[in-house]
């Protein structure tokens, strides 16, 4: 069997407080780690009180004596060591003694580091060498006896009387080490750029990334793969695994069913795409999603179901004249469409599209708001759509807002659009328009997944 190794700064309570009597934190590991050489880190400060009474080789002395065992130790001397605050210090120093030590170790032999001990310079420093340099080592820190910040008092020190009254030389007293994780630097860096995809709505890369890691079962994983599948609008997938074991209660949908949750999801993809700068995706978005909300806005607003007048499917409605003439809504339906295309060759009971549910919605309406935001939506989705579909052309934010000053549309671009969007969705009573914090529900679960990370 290996050694155990300590390589351990020494600070105020170290060996023994003189407050409360109990061990400090380097007596402490060497006590409960069994420790068989300890390699003590002294500045100028240190080496006074050592040269004083020997405090610190006396309690190893005295502690390998009650363990039945010889504790070796090895004191690394800094005379010239004063300003022990320096953080530019320990760096070079720690990594050059920790190297040294290193260089010595047999191959069964394990090295320990005392994050306990010292200034905060040197406990951040050696926390630092252990995870830049990915050491193969254990980093171990001690509470106080009482959970709370240790008073250092070193007037009229007596090592020996401290020693005969310390209470964890008591048979069963209480091991108050704990072993700090310290992650890989790689680990480190990557988690770092999963938590930046994630924040950016980039699922897959994320999953990507976090696949390396290893983490496949983890929470964290399990709802980066919900937030893609959200993404992708596999709405009904994603419910049912947010209700699984491993999720449940973690993170709820605004809207959990139907036909309002598949309408707003659509909605909230948009804003990702506006926000990551994916304009022509953006852009051929628009029309699916005015389709729903205006067939909605009818139902809702106008009590028009459209079903009743439209044969075909729900992605290739087909208006149905014989439908249209079987009852006064219908009829009146048919008055509007055929007065909206008298020029050309008249309306012929085509496809349903957006713009045929605007002249309805804009001729049975009272509501001059709504009315007036049907047809700029729908304007928009005519001009801008068009130009994104139909040129080989950068579509970004000021060729959108270019297009639409184009077409008389001044100080509307991309954001103006998305903002419309959802008003509609207010007047298509999906959501109340008010909760505004609903439309943050992505940034929501990101929270979510870096906290359980963060776990």
């Amino acid at each position: 069997m290996g050694m155990k190794l300590l390589f351990s700064p020494l600070g105020g309570t170290d060996p023994i407080s003189n407050t409360n009597m109990y061990d400090g934190a380097m007596l402490h590991i060497v006590r409960h780690y069994r420790i068989d050489k300890v390699y003590l880190y002294m500045s100028r400060e240190i080496i006074q009180y050592q040269e004083a009474d020997e405090r610190y080789t006396y309690c190893l002395k005295k502690l390998g004596e009650l363990q039945n065992r010889e504790i070796q130790y090895e004191l690394i001397r800094r005379p010239e060591l004063i300003e022990v605050q320096d953080f530019e210090i320990f760096y070079r120093e720690f990594k050059e003694e920790i190297d040294k030590i290193r260089k010595e170790m047999g191959e069964d032999d394990e090295l320990i580091l005392n994050l306990s001990s010292g200034t905060p310079a040197m406990k951040s420093w050696l926390l630092v060498i252990r995870t830049m340099n990915e050491l193969s080592c254990k980093a171990v820190q001690v509470v106080t006896p009482d959970r709370a910040m240790n008073e250092h008092r070193h007037k009229d020190y007596q090592v020996k009387e401290l020693w005969e009254l310390d209470p964890d030389n008591e048979e069963g007293a209480e091991n108050r080490c704990r072993e700090v994780p310290c992650p890989s630097l790689s680990r480190v860096r990557q988690e770092v750029n999963i938590r930046k995809l994630i924040r950016e709505y980039d699922y897959h890369a994320a999953l990507e990334l976090a696949a390396e890691l290893k983490d496949h079962e983890k929470p964290y994983m399990k709802l980066i793969r919900v937030a893609e599948e959200r993404e992708l609008l596999d709405m009904d997938a994603v419910e049912k695994k947010l209700e699984t074991n491993h999720l449940k209660g973690l993170y709820r949908l605004p809207i959990r069913k139907g036909e309002k949750r598949d309408i707003f999801e659509y909605a909230l993809v948009m804003q990702i795409r506006l926000q990551r700068g994916e304009y022509a995706d953006f852009i051929r978005s628009i029309s699916p999603i005015l389709y729903r909300l205006y067939k909605r806005i009818m139902k809702k607003k106008l009590e028009i179901c459209l079903e009743k007048y439209v044969s075909g499917t729900e992605t290739k409605a087909v208006w149905d004249l014989e439908k249209l003439s079987r009852d006064m809504v219908g009829k009146e339906i048919l008055k509007i469409l055929e007065g909206a295309y008298k020029s050309g060759d008249g309306f012929r009971c085509g496809n349903v599209y957006p713009v045929h549910m605007q002249k309805i919605i804009q001729a049975k309406s009272d509501d001059k708001e709504l009315k007036k935001l049907v047809g700029e939506l729908r304007e928009a989705e005519e001009k801008v759509r068009n130009q994104a579909a139909h040129q080989i052309v950068s579509v970004n934010k000021k060729t959108i807002r270019e297009w639409m000053e184009k077409e008389g549309c001044k100080d509307r671009d991309a954001e103006w659009i998305m903002d419309g969007i959802k008003k509609a969705i207010g007047y298509a009573e999906i959501i109340d328009i008010a909760n505004k914090e609903v439309w943050n529900s992505y940034d929501q679960m990101n929270e979510v997944i870096i906290r359980l990370m963060d776990e």
